[in-house]
């Protein structure tokens, strides 16, 4: 399953920090939290910011990847949280096996879930690019649900 926050459907903190994804995403879900995605307020650099994790680390391990130019084949095992934050530039996101696609722009989250196994193909447009992937991976049985 694909999810797409569009960056004007997220509101910044004081600060200028916006949460991307998280699980679960307000207290009022009832949930214990387990993860929490965002990004810094843009750096006066080219670099788009800076993408934060935060875990629950007896529940979740995370890691971050950046990509500087496509393409590139992400491949979500079941299971897993794939979130997809471009920093720098214009990325398209298409179903490897299909005709989906998205084009992705600074500030857009892309999260990729599901108890199925998954690959999607991850473009750049000409010019500057950058892209931070975070793989979300459970520590126990509990599924990573991202609850919107």
């Amino acid at each position: 399953m694909w999810l797409l926050v569009r960056d004007n459907a997220m509101t910044p903190a004081a600060d200028g920090s916006v949460t991307l994804a998280a699980c679960p995403d307000t207290a009022d879900r009832g949930e214990d939290w387990r993860w929490r995605v965002w990004r810094g307020p843009p750096a006066a650099t080219d670099s788009g910011g800076e993408v934060f994790v935060e875990t629950d680390p007896d529940s979740v391990r995370a890691t971050t990847s950046f990509v500087d130019s496509g393409p590139v084949t992400v491949s979500r095992r079941a299971g897993e949280e794939v979130v997809v934050v471009p920093l720098v530039g214009h990325h398209l996101v298409a179903d490897s096996a299909g005709p989906w696609q998205r084009w992705l722009h600074p500030g857009d989250a892309f999260v990729l879930e599901g108890e199925e196994s998954e690959t999607v193909n991850l473009s750049s447009a000409p010019g500057p690019a950058r892209v931070a992937i975070v793989r979300l991976n459970t520590l126990n049985d509990a599924p990573l649900r991202w609850v919107p």
